[in-house]
């Protein structure tokens, strides 16, 4: 009897199974690269508090699964972004029958500090006639693995649609609006000259024409002469607002036309796509014999 000790907690990993399992793994071509995932000692150590002192033995199984990696990129794209990004898939290994589902990833945070190459003593293997471990097999899961990143890996790219400005990948939202105002106002500064100039002059011409009332103010009848004074003036603040409000125009429409934004997906291709580690990996099961009442069950938990 082996023990494996974590967390203050020991399993027993019996030699007398529930059932008949292969105490060794199949024997798989020279190139083929195997391992052993190693075993989550805190899931083991919850599972251990769950059961308690219900537990009447226990095994370690082995299951066997594919370790994929992959590198790819998205460079060279018409928005000139430069993506590289690595992906790793641990999905069950299928039998003859089955098809590889590449959707499921049974470890998505794997490392390789999670793995090894021997496995945990008297152990066992759940595999049959149903797994072809042969090299043919692994090169035909290797292309589907290929194909399955080309058709389902993806970049989203946010952009401008009016700049043709894109949002860089480690880019804030807010970092990405502000570049765009930027943008804007350099492109809309002649327009913005323009009008602030247009209402300068207005401004000028009423204001030529107040002092004018007031210089000749002692020359005209009093009552007429104050009546045109309030006039230009009300027409000054008339148009101080007006200027004010074109000019708040003005800004909202080119924070509508930065806020704009659509989103456009960028596919990898093979030319972009490398593969990093492909591997037969077994992952560890703890299956327990859990004592309930007069009778008993099993119950086989993940333990990676």
């Amino acid at each position: 009897m082996a023990e494996i000790k974590g967390g203050g907690s020991v399993y027993k990993a019996r030699k007398t199974p529930t059932k008949i399992y292969p105490s060794s793994p199949p024997k798989t071509p020279d190139g083929i690269e195997f391992l052993y995932h190693t075993i989550n000692r805190e899931r083991a150590d919850q599972v251990e508090a769950a059961f308690q002192d219900r537990i009447v033995t226990t095994q370690i199984l082995y299951k066997p699964a594919i370790l994929a990696g992959a590198r790819v990129n998205f460079s060279g794209n018409r928005w000139q972004i430069h993506s590289e990004r690595d992906l790793w898939k641990i999905v069950p290994f299928p039998s003859k029958h089955q098809v590889c589902d590449w959707n499921e990833n049974l470890n998505p945070n794997w490392n390789p500090h999670d793995s090894g190459t021997t496995a945990e003593p008297d152990s066992f293997f759940i595999y049959d006639n149903s797994y072809d471990f042969s090299a043919d097999r692994f090169e035909e899961l290797q292309e589907e693995f290929l194909q399955h990143l080309l058709s389902s890996v993806v970049l989203e790219i946010e952009y401008n649609p009016y700049f043709k400005m894109d949002r860089k990948i480690d880019e804030s939202a807010d970092a990405f609006l502000g570049r765009c105002m930027e943008r804007a106002r350099a492109e809309f500064e002649k327009e913005v000259h323009n009008l602030t100039e247009t209402l300068h002059r207005l401004k000028d011409r009423l204001q030529q024409r107040l002092e004018r009332e007031e210089t000749f103010q002692d020359e005209i009848e009093a009552h007429d002469s104050k009546t045109t004074i309030e006039d230009i003036k009300r027409e000054m603040e008339d148009l101080e607002k007006q200027t004010q409000a074109k000019l708040s125009e003005f800004e909202e429409n080119l924070a509508g036309i930065a806020k704009e934004s659509e989103r456009d997906i960028l596919r990898i291709n093979r030319s972009h796509t490398s593969l990093l580690r492909f591997a037969l990996i077994w992952l560890p099961y703890i299956e327990y014999v859990i004592q309930e009442k007069d009778s008993r069950r099993l119950e086989l938990v993940p333990s990676f």
